[in-house]
């Protein structure tokens, strides 16, 4: 039977917004970074992180204006959240390359 751990989240800020997240560093593992679809959050990660992160570092947003990270009154462009996730990367300063996972 395979033990799955469910790495705890936590906040921090990144470009002014409060952001929830969950890393569960795995020393020298390859790194694996979940973004969710709209009107997602990390949740809709739980059962892939839970078994991946055993092997990976695993690395889940939930991206502004979802979840529960802030919700600012802007536009939510494809360009705004493509440049969010380099900047958040960069924040828990994860080394290149890295596997993005979308939903």
């Amino acid at each position: 039977m395979i033990t799955r751990r469910r790495p705890k989240t936590k906040f921090t800020i990144i470009d002014n917004l409060r952001i929830r997240y969950q890393d569960n560093a795995t020393a020298g593992a390859k790194v694996l970074v979940f973004i969710h679809g709209l009107g997602g959050s990390l949740e809709s990660w739980e059962n892939n992180i839970a078994y991946l992160s055993q092997k990976y570092r695993t690395i889940a947003f939930d991206l502004p204006g979802f979840g529960l990270s802030d919700k600012p009154h802007r536009q939510y462009t494809l360009a705004f959240y493509s440049s969010f996730v380099l900047r958040a990367v960069r924040h828990l300063n994860v080394r290149l390359p890295i596997n993005i996972l979308e939903a």
